[in-house]
């Protein structure tokens, strides 16, 4: 079982983190797709669900 970890941030710091992650990414659709299909290599697997859970907390997407 994999143990949690809360992290607490605020709003700038989570827009901060969120920009960070999208800048890295060069096909933004391509990986949201491969995201979306559980194509992705592990590492990119946790930016995709940081991705997707930053955009939930910020009402985006």
């Amino acid at each position: 079982m994999t143990t949690m970890a809360v992290r607490v941030m605020t709003r700038d710091e989570a827009e901060h983190r969120y920009q960070t992650l999208r800048d890295a990414i060069v096909d933004l659709e391509a990986f949201r797709r491969r995201g979306a299909a559980f194509e992705l290599d592990a590492h990119d697997a946790t930016v995709y669900d940081e991705l997707v859970d930053l955009e939930f907390l910020l009402d985006r997407r």
